[in-house]
Protein backbone atom coordinates (compact mmCIF):
# COMPACT_ATOMS: atom_id res chain seq x y z
CA UNK A 1 0.00 0.00 0.00
CA UNK A 2 1.57 3.09 -1.07
CA UNK A 3 1.73 6.33 1.30
CA UNK A 4 -1.79 8.36 1.38
CA UNK A 5 -0.80 12.16 1.83
CA UNK A 6 -2.81 13.62 -0.77
CA UNK A 7 -6.12 16.04 -0.70
CA UNK A 8 -8.46 15.17 -2.74
CA UNK A 9 -10.24 18.59 -4.35
CA UNK A 10 -13.38 17.78 -5.57
CA UNK A 11 -14.07 20.80 -7.98
CA UNK A 12 -14.79 22.54 -11.08
CA UNK A 13 -15.99 26.09 -9.41
CA UNK A 14 -13.87 29.33 -8.73
CA UNK A 15 -13.90 28.70 -5.35
CA UNK A 16 -12.12 25.36 -5.86
CA UNK A 17 -9.29 27.44 -7.45
CA UNK A 18 -8.50 29.56 -5.07
CA UNK A 19 -8.54 26.16 -2.81
CA UNK A 20 -5.58 24.69 -5.09
CA UNK A 21 -3.50 28.04 -5.25
CA UNK A 22 -3.53 27.93 -1.36
CA UNK A 23 -2.73 24.31 -0.98
CA UNK A 24 0.19 24.51 -3.82
CA UNK A 25 1.51 27.54 -1.78
CA UNK A 26 1.59 25.45 1.32
CA UNK A 27 2.83 22.75 -0.67
CA UNK A 28 0.25 20.53 0.00
CA UNK A 29 -0.37 17.71 -2.56
CA UNK A 30 -3.32 17.77 -4.28
CA UNK A 31 -5.63 16.16 -7.45
CA UNK A 32 -8.72 17.90 -8.63
CA UNK A 33 -11.67 16.02 -9.67
CA UNK A 34 -14.03 17.83 -12.30
CA UNK A 35 -16.39 16.38 -14.90
CA UNK A 36 -15.42 18.87 -17.96
CA UNK A 37 -12.48 19.68 -20.35
CA UNK A 38 -13.03 23.13 -19.29
CA UNK A 39 -13.73 23.25 -16.17
CA UNK A 40 -10.14 21.53 -15.86
CA UNK A 41 -8.20 24.57 -17.11
CA UNK A 42 -9.64 25.95 -13.91
CA UNK A 43 -6.53 24.75 -12.59
CA UNK A 44 -3.90 25.82 -15.08
CA UNK A 45 -0.45 26.93 -14.04
CA UNK A 46 -0.66 24.98 -11.02
CA UNK A 47 1.28 22.20 -9.93
CA UNK A 48 -1.48 19.65 -9.05
CA UNK A 49 -3.04 16.79 -10.80
CA UNK A 50 -6.56 16.72 -12.27
CA UNK A 51 -9.06 14.08 -13.03
CA UNK A 52 -11.51 14.93 -15.43
CA UNK A 53 -14.57 12.64 -15.42
CA UNK A 54 -17.26 11.38 -13.47
CA UNK A 55 -16.36 8.94 -10.05
CA UNK A 56 -18.60 5.63 -9.77
CA UNK A 57 -19.09 3.61 -6.11
CA UNK A 58 -17.33 0.84 -8.12
CA UNK A 59 -14.11 2.42 -9.12
CA UNK A 60 -13.98 5.26 -6.35
CA UNK A 61 -12.00 3.07 -3.55
CA UNK A 62 -9.40 1.44 -6.72
CA UNK A 63 -8.77 5.63 -7.65
CA UNK A 64 -8.03 6.54 -3.33
CA UNK A 65 -5.95 3.63 -3.36
CA UNK A 66 -3.63 4.55 -6.56
CA UNK A 67 -3.86 8.53 -5.60
CA UNK A 68 -2.67 7.97 -2.14
CA UNK A 69 -5.73 10.32 -0.95
CA UNK A 70 -6.00 10.97 2.86
CA UNK A 71 -8.65 13.86 3.16
CA UNK A 72 -10.75 14.83 1.14
CA UNK A 73 -11.57 18.69 1.08
CA UNK A 74 -15.20 19.34 -1.14
CA UNK A 75 -15.29 22.51 -2.79
CA UNK A 76 -18.32 21.82 -5.88
CA UNK A 77 -21.21 23.32 -6.74
CA UNK A 78 -24.03 22.80 -3.92
CA UNK A 79 -26.00 21.08 -6.57
CA UNK A 80 -23.51 18.72 -7.14
CA UNK A 81 -25.19 16.47 -4.19
CA UNK A 82 -24.10 13.19 -5.80
CA UNK A 83 -20.20 13.18 -5.83
CA UNK A 84 -20.50 14.57 -2.15
CA UNK A 85 -22.57 11.77 -0.92
CA UNK A 86 -19.72 9.81 -2.63
CA UNK A 87 -17.19 11.26 -0.50
CA UNK A 88 -19.00 11.39 2.27
CA UNK A 89 -19.49 7.75 2.14
CA UNK A 90 -15.71 6.94 2.22
CA UNK A 91 -14.87 7.70 5.28
CA UNK A 92 -12.23 9.90 5.10
CA UNK A 93 -11.52 12.69 6.82
CA UNK A 94 -14.09 15.33 5.24
CA UNK A 95 -14.34 18.85 4.88
CA UNK A 96 -16.72 21.32 2.92
CA UNK A 97 -16.30 24.49 1.82
CA UNK A 98 -18.92 26.96 0.23
CA UNK A 99 -19.58 30.04 0.97
CA UNK A 100 -22.70 31.14 2.44
CA UNK A 101 -26.27 31.14 1.10
CA UNK A 102 -27.93 34.08 0.16
CA UNK A 103 -31.05 34.22 2.53
CA UNK A 104 -33.45 34.35 0.24
CA UNK A 105 -36.78 33.87 2.54
CA UNK A 106 -36.94 37.47 4.00
CA UNK A 107 -36.65 38.54 -0.12
CA UNK A 108 -39.29 35.98 -1.43
CA UNK A 109 -41.50 37.47 1.79
CA UNK A 110 -41.15 41.34 0.25
CA UNK A 111 -41.47 40.70 -3.43
CA UNK A 112 -44.40 37.85 -4.21
CA UNK A 113 -43.00 37.79 -8.10
CA UNK A 114 -39.84 35.86 -6.19
CA UNK A 115 -40.97 32.08 -5.31
CA UNK A 116 -38.88 29.52 -3.81
CA UNK A 117 -39.13 25.91 -4.31
CA UNK A 118 -37.84 22.74 -3.28
CA UNK A 119 -38.58 20.50 -6.44
CA UNK A 120 -38.06 20.55 -10.05
CA UNK A 121 -41.59 19.34 -10.40
CA UNK A 122 -42.77 22.26 -8.27
CA UNK A 123 -40.85 24.53 -10.27
CA UNK A 124 -41.97 23.70 -13.31
CA UNK A 125 -45.69 23.68 -12.84
CA UNK A 126 -45.85 27.16 -11.23
CA UNK A 127 -44.06 28.07 -14.59
CA UNK A 128 -46.55 26.78 -16.76
CA UNK A 129 -49.21 28.67 -14.59
CA UNK A 130 -49.27 31.60 -16.67
CA UNK A 131 -51.72 32.38 -19.28
CA UNK A 132 -49.12 33.45 -21.67
CA UNK A 133 -45.79 31.66 -20.53
CA UNK A 134 -42.19 32.93 -22.17
CA UNK A 135 -39.71 31.15 -19.62
CA UNK A 136 -36.17 32.11 -19.52
CA UNK A 137 -34.40 29.12 -18.45
CA UNK A 138 -30.82 29.41 -16.60
CA UNK A 139 -30.83 26.10 -15.04
CA UNK A 140 -28.43 24.46 -16.83
CA UNK A 141 -28.35 21.95 -19.36
CA UNK A 142 -29.24 19.00 -17.05
CA UNK A 143 -32.73 20.62 -16.87
CA UNK A 144 -33.16 21.27 -20.67
CA UNK A 145 -34.54 17.69 -20.89
CA UNK A 146 -37.96 18.54 -19.02
CA UNK A 147 -38.85 20.92 -21.38
CA UNK A 148 -39.36 18.95 -24.37
CA UNK A 149 -42.28 17.26 -23.08
CA UNK A 150 -44.01 20.64 -22.24
CA UNK A 151 -42.49 22.52 -25.27
CA UNK A 152 -45.91 23.74 -26.64
CA UNK A 153 -46.95 24.92 -23.69
CA UNK A 154 -44.94 28.02 -23.28
CA UNK A 155 -42.01 29.82 -25.15
CA UNK A 156 -38.76 28.91 -24.25
CA UNK A 157 -35.77 29.95 -24.03
CA UNK A 158 -32.47 28.66 -22.34
CA UNK A 159 -28.84 30.53 -21.55
CA UNK A 160 -26.09 27.68 -21.16
CA UNK A 161 -22.61 27.73 -22.37
CA UNK A 162 -21.30 27.86 -25.30
CA UNK A 163 -19.78 24.32 -24.77
CA UNK A 164 -22.95 22.90 -24.24
CA UNK A 165 -24.62 23.76 -27.69
CA UNK A 166 -24.17 20.66 -29.14
CA UNK A 167 -25.56 18.47 -26.23
CA UNK A 168 -28.40 20.63 -25.72
CA UNK A 169 -29.28 20.26 -29.22
CA UNK A 170 -28.83 16.24 -28.83
CA UNK A 171 -31.81 16.42 -26.87
CA UNK A 172 -34.01 18.71 -28.94
CA UNK A 173 -33.91 21.86 -27.99
CA UNK A 174 -33.96 24.00 -30.74
CA UNK A 175 -30.84 26.32 -32.23
CA UNK A 176 -32.85 29.66 -32.20
CA UNK A 177 -34.12 29.42 -28.53
CA UNK A 178 -30.65 28.64 -27.45
CA UNK A 179 -28.42 31.68 -25.87
CA UNK A 180 -24.84 30.73 -25.44
CA UNK A 181 -23.39 32.94 -23.13
CA UNK A 182 -22.77 33.54 -19.52
CA UNK A 183 -24.85 35.53 -16.95
CA UNK A 184 -24.59 39.44 -17.59
CA UNK A 185 -21.99 40.62 -14.98
CA UNK A 186 -25.08 43.10 -13.95
CA UNK A 187 -28.60 43.96 -13.43
CA UNK A 188 -29.10 46.14 -16.39
CA UNK A 189 -27.86 43.30 -18.44
CA UNK A 190 -29.92 40.74 -17.19
CA UNK A 191 -32.90 43.57 -17.46
CA UNK A 192 -32.23 44.50 -20.99
CA UNK A 193 -32.14 40.75 -22.17
CA UNK A 194 -35.19 39.78 -20.08
CA UNK A 195 -37.19 43.50 -22.29
CA UNK A 196 -35.38 42.52 -25.33
CA UNK A 197 -36.99 38.47 -25.23
CA UNK A 198 -40.20 39.89 -23.88
CA UNK A 199 -39.71 37.42 -20.87
CA UNK A 200 -42.29 37.07 -17.90
CA UNK A 201 -40.87 33.97 -15.87
CA UNK A 202 -37.44 33.37 -15.08
CA UNK A 203 -36.25 29.72 -13.55
CA UNK A 204 -32.70 30.26 -11.84
CA UNK A 205 -31.19 27.95 -9.42
CA UNK A 206 -30.27 28.82 -5.64
CA UNK A 207 -26.43 29.35 -6.78
CA UNK A 208 -25.21 32.08 -5.06
CA UNK A 209 -23.07 35.27 -6.46
CA UNK A 210 -21.20 32.99 -8.66
CA UNK A 211 -23.92 31.85 -10.19
CA UNK A 212 -25.41 35.55 -10.86
CA UNK A 213 -28.78 35.57 -8.78
CA UNK A 214 -28.48 38.77 -7.21
CA UNK A 215 -28.33 40.22 -10.42
CA UNK A 216 -30.79 38.17 -11.42
CA UNK A 217 -33.43 38.89 -8.24
CA UNK A 218 -32.44 43.08 -9.36
CA UNK A 219 -33.61 42.72 -12.28
CA UNK A 220 -36.63 40.53 -11.48
CA UNK A 221 -37.98 43.46 -9.11
CA UNK A 222 -37.91 46.21 -11.38
CA UNK A 223 -39.22 44.45 -13.90
CA UNK A 224 -42.07 42.71 -11.46
CA UNK A 225 -40.80 39.64 -13.59
CA UNK A 226 -41.56 36.34 -11.80
CA UNK A 227 -38.26 34.81 -10.94
CA UNK A 228 -38.76 30.86 -9.45
CA UNK A 229 -35.70 29.85 -7.50
CA UNK A 230 -34.89 25.96 -7.17
CA UNK A 231 -33.58 25.92 -3.08
CA UNK A 232 -30.27 24.64 -2.51
CA UNK A 233 -30.50 20.87 -2.17
CA UNK A 234 -30.08 19.53 1.81
CA UNK A 235 -27.35 17.66 2.75
CA UNK A 236 -26.22 16.65 6.00
CA UNK A 237 -22.53 17.52 5.70
CA UNK A 238 -20.50 15.89 8.41
CA UNK A 239 -17.74 19.13 8.50
CA UNK A 240 -18.49 22.42 6.90
CA UNK A 241 -16.61 25.78 6.48
CA UNK A 242 -16.46 28.69 4.64
CA UNK A 243 -13.02 29.67 5.30
CA UNK A 244 -10.22 29.37 4.02
CA UNK A 245 -8.22 29.42 6.91
CA UNK A 246 -9.93 26.90 8.63
CA UNK A 247 -9.43 24.43 5.95
CA UNK A 248 -5.32 25.15 6.57
CA UNK A 249 -5.66 24.62 10.13
CA UNK A 250 -8.13 21.87 9.35
CA UNK A 251 -4.75 19.83 6.90
CA UNK A 252 -2.30 20.54 9.44
CA UNK A 253 -0.25 17.71 10.84
CA UNK A 254 -1.17 19.06 14.23
CA UNK A 255 -4.50 18.86 13.89
CA UNK A 256 -6.35 15.85 15.05
CA UNK A 257 -9.97 16.57 16.13
CA UNK A 258 -12.14 17.22 13.23
CA UNK A 259 -15.62 16.65 15.39
CA UNK A 260 -15.34 20.45 15.93
CA UNK A 261 -15.73 21.79 12.37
Amino acid sequence: MGVRDKVWLIGGTSDSRRIAEVLSDRQLPWIATVVTGRAQRLYQTLPGAVHVGSLTPTDLPGWLEHHGIARIVDASHPFATEISRLAIATGLPYLRYERPAVDLIPIAQRHPNVTLFQTWDSLFTQALHHHTPKILLTTGLKSLHRVIPVWDRAQWWARILPSSREAAIALGFPRDRLLLQRPPTDADGETELWQTLGINTVLTKASGEAGGLPQKISAAIALQTRLLILERPSLDYPHRTDHLEDILQWLSPTHCNISTW
